[in-house]
């Protein structure tokens, strides 16, 4: 990029479209990319892109791996006491 940096590009791509009256996309809080269309997390507030979490749980990747992991643990623990039990 002629020895600007990435960031510094975006930043005054920004500008120049600021300028010009375009407004941006929003970005998606996931992949930085944007969207015409963004999903409000459930969980955790930040917002998505369908590509980047359950548009029909509302939740995003982070919160969607947290809420498997979390019935995960609950179906392990579940297990141990049904095996108490029965011995």
């Amino acid at each position: 990029m002629h020895g600007v940096e990435s960031w510094q590009w975006k930043e005054d791509q920004e500008e120049k479209e600021e300028a010009q009256g375009v407004t941006p996309l929003p970005e998606c809080a996931i992949c930085g990319l944007e969207s015409n269309q963004l999903y409000k997390c459930k969980r955790c507030g930040e917002r998505f892109c369908e590509e980047c979490g359950s548009v029909e749980d509302k939740l995003c990747l982070f919160c969607l791996e947290d809420e498997e992991e979390d019935s995960s643990e609950e179906e392990w623990e579940e297990e141990e006491e049904d095996e108490e039990e029965q011995e």
